[in-house]
């Protein structure tokens, strides 16, 4: 930060108590335009998700000036010091509001705006590009999920209202799954790699 005290010299007899006045006039001064003079700007770097339809995406903000610590809030969410990186997200606009929470004013509030486009690839070509298949569908519950790629993968299943019925880590390139015991209907199936979601397809029960 850079700051500048302007002190005038003048031919005048003072006692040590009005020194000691006049040196801390000078170095609030100097600390409250170096303050003014100080400019913040935020930047954001986004990895885009991998497929038109995935939400693996990431976006992450950085403060250009060294005054943590800072709190982040994405999309009106909650302000949090860890927040300054989110993930698991979908093509579109997300916004940071950054406040410097350390109570200094070096910065105050700062916001800014990111656009992540969707990837480039449709659900069935990505897919298609992990071996990604689900067999047979319809069903009548018992149904086989394919993974080429399946360490450290792992299966979710929800219902019509959004209840996870089924969840199962995938320990070979085919895997076989059951719902016997609920009812026939469409479900979502989501397929997560190391905790991120990648793909989503639906299955449906019928007997």
């Amino acid at each position: 930060m850079n700051g500048t005290a302007f002190i005038s010299i003048f031919n005048l007899t003072i006692n040590k108590k009005q020194m000691k006045k006049i040196y801390v006039l000078a170095s609030l001064a100097l600390t409250i335009n170096a303050f003014a003079q100080t400019s913040c700007s935020v930047t954001i770097t986004y990895t885009a998700p991998t497929c038109s339809t995935c939400c693996n995406g990431s976006a992450s903000a950085q403060v250009n000036e060294s005054c943590p610590p800072y709190n982040y809030s994405w999309d009106g969410g909650a302000f949090s010091p860890s927040n300054s990186t989110m993930t698991s997200l979908c093509g579109g606009t997300y916004t940071v509001t950054i406040i410097d929470g350390g109570g200094s004013g070096c910065c105050g509030t700062m916001t800014g705006t990111v656009t992540i486009p969707s990837g480039t690839m449709g659900i069935e070509q990505f897919a298609n590009s992990k071996g990604i298949n689900i067999y047979p569908n319809p069903n009548n519950g018992s149904f086989n999920i394919q993974v080429n790629e399946y360490e450290n993968t792992s299966v979710e299943v929800y219902n019509t209202i959004g209840q996870r019925v089924l969840v199962q880590t995938l320990q070979s390139n085919i895997t076989p799954l059951n719902l016997a015991g609920f009812a026939n209907a469409i479900y979502q199936v989501r397929v997560l790699k190391d905790g991120t979601f990648v793909y989503q397809s639906k299955v449906v029960k019928q007997e």
